[in-house]
């Protein structure tokens, strides 16, 4: 028999419960791609365990980061994240080697956790060099613990105006 609860939700009950929602869906993807990059693409991995370890480590890390900016700032962070997506396919290395892009992104690739997960597989594909790993590992938890901790404390205080701004923007009719 379901218990039944009177009381509203806490915003940080919300916040993790839906947190671990997406986690859960994330390492699931996340498990799928790199299980099938191997044996339905035939890609070659020197380290399968790491490899996977990374790509579970780079899902949680980027649904932290993600859902967090969602979640503090609604459709406005959903809006920052598109524009974080765009940043980190540039300037971390995804599309061209960060050393012939414009200037901008060779600056701002330090503080992209792409860079950090692109090196990391790499680590894991063409043979770790244990200092590199351990670096990008680092520097991996770091992002997610920043953006865990930004949902612990501007979560509630950013709710009320959060509640307002969501109102106004279905008030306004721009979003039908």
């Amino acid at each position: 028999e379901p218990i039944e609860k009177d009381e509203p939700l806490l915003i940080m009950e919300e916040y993790f419960g839906k947190m671990l929602t997406f986690v859960t869906l994330a390492l699931a993807q996340s498990l799928v791609v790199a299980v099938g990059d191997k044996f339905l693409l035939g890609i070659t991995v020197t380290d399968l365990g790491l490899f996977i370890g990374f790509c579970l480590l780079s899902s949680i890390v980027f649904t932290l980061i993600v859902y967090t900016i969602v979640s503090m700032l609604g459709t406005v962070g959903k809006a920052v994240c598109v524009v974080f997506l765009v940043l980190q396919l540039a300037g971390a290395g995804g599309t061209f080697p960060v050393e012939v892009m414009p200037e901008f992104y060779q600056i701002i690739k330090p503080f992209l956790p792409f860079t950090y997960a692109i090196g990391a597989l790499r680590e894991a594909v063409a043979g770790p060099m244990v200092d590199n790993l351990w670096y990008d590992f680092k520097i991996l938890l770091v992002f997610g613990v920043i953006a865990l901790l930004l949902g612990l404390t501007l979560k509630k205080p950013l709710h009320p105006l959060l509640e307002w701004f969501n109102k106004k923007f279905k008030e306004s009719g721009i979003s039908e």
